[in-house]
């Protein structure tokens, strides 16, 4: 489940194909908020270890959307609705 935020006010759940395509035009920045050795073990190529645990607004990059994704949903679902708050 990849979720991003449209106004930072609120969550929007996007497909993978939407997400590549932001991606593809640089215009959004793809954020794993799984484990450190989840991600070692695969991970969507490009993508930027942000571990939940560890994630603060600081860490994005500016001007970017921000897309979350981890195994099932909870943790980008969290994720996103943190760095809203």
């Amino acid at each position: 489940q990849l979720m991003t935020t449209t106004d930072n006010k609120s969550l929007v759940q996007i497909s993978p194909q939407a997400a590549l395509a932001q991606m593809r035009q640089q215009s959004a920045v793809i954020i794993d908020v799984r484990e450190s050795r989840e991600y070692g073990q695969e991970h969507i190529a490009g993508a930027l270890s942000l571990p939940l645990a560890e994630l603060t607004a600081e860490q994005l990059p500016s001007g970017k959307t921000a897309v979350f994704y981890c195994g099932a949903g909870k943790r980008s679902c969290a994720a996103a609705q943190r760095l809203m708050d």
